[in-house]
């Protein structure tokens, strides 16, 4: 399901804004395929 993403956004920019270096950006990404390298683990299990 997909949710909100500029609500998702604005939470993140609020709650975690130090006005210090190291507060950079958000990448918002589709992820086409996972694999857990430790036991080959495949697809939504693997997240």
């Amino acid at each position: 399901a997909h949710r909100n993403i500029e609500d998702e956004m604005a939470c993140i920019t609020t709650n975690a804004h130090t006005s210090r270096n190291g507060d950079s950006k958000i990448y918002i990404t589709e992820v086409i395929a996972a694999v857990r390298i430790s036991n080959g683990e495949r697809g939504i299990s693997a997240v």
